[in-house]
């Protein structure tokens, strides 16, 4: 495990970790000695971290002394997703700037192999007008969501996300937009291209706040696993509606 990440895991609470002991704590820090479940319950205990702060903190030590190959691989594989998965907040008042949908669409299809920069081919790609294509550039770029190198457009993060879970006409702008063009696809694109499904069920609302975590981890998880393909050629969008059918009054 490297210092860097311990060190950022103890200074995030005053309880120490005296218990440790000062020479096996210098052995983990310099990645010579391991951690049991017990142990790393007990980290996760007196620095109160979060259950995905948890997970990782576990990951971190079992990539380095898992039993066997294969429990270290796949440890540094969650390791690793979450690193690569940086989530980039930009402000309420910055995504309002890029609020249409076709903002985010264009920072993925930057990345892909075939990207040109050119103005009429993203337009194209994107089935927007060119003015769309190239004011949505600038914004990008000015919002440092976007930048220029040598070898051409760069992404600076691998995922935006806004900040400030405030109701905003922007937001719902943006879901709209995807809304409609999911209906649109549901008429149009071939059913081996799409997968468009629903699940009515019982509720205790008290776990809405859960729920909305889970569904925030697997739409992060998700993305991760299909996003690590080496021939990405094409840009999709994932969906997720969960709310309730009944009215106020039911």
């Amino acid at each position: 495990m490297a210092k860097a990440e311990w060190a950022q895991l103890k200074s995030s609470n005053s309880l120490t970790l005296s218990w440790l002991g000062v020479s096996t704590l210098s052995e983990v820090l310099n990645g010579k000695y391991g951690l049991s479940k017990k142990r790393i319950a007990q980290v996760v205990a007196a620095l109160q971290l979060s259950s995905e702060q948890a997970q990782h903190f576990a990951d971190l030590v079992q990539k380095e002394h898992g039993r066997n190959v294969q429990d270290r691989g796949a440890a540094q594989e969650r390791v690793i997703s979450r690193v690569n998965f940086s989530e980039h907040s930009i402000s309420l008042d910055s995504f309002k700037l890029v609020a249409d949908w076709y903002h985010m669409a264009l920072l993925e299809l930057i990345a892909l192999p075939d990207f040109k920069n050119e103005i009429s081919f993203i337009a194209k790609r994107l089935v927007i007008s060119e003015k769309n294509a190239s004011d949505a550039l600038e914004r990008l770029e000015r919002l440092g969501l976007l930048e220029k190198t040598d070898q051409g457009l760069r992404v600076t993060d691998d995922f935006s996300a806004v900040g400030d879970e405030t109701p905003s006409q922007a937001i719902r702008r943006y879901h709209t937009q995807l809304l409609e063009k999911s209906i649109f696809a549901l008429e149009t694109v071939p059913v081996q291209e799409r997968e468009m499904s629903s699940t009515v069920f019982k509720i205790n609302k008290e776990d809405l706040p859960e729920a909305k975590k889970k569904l925030v981890k697997f739409r992060r998880e998700f993305s991760v696993l299909l996003s690590k393909s080496e021939n990405k050629n094409d840009v999709f969008c994932l969906g997720i509606q969960y709310f309730s059918l009944l009215g106020k009054d039911a």
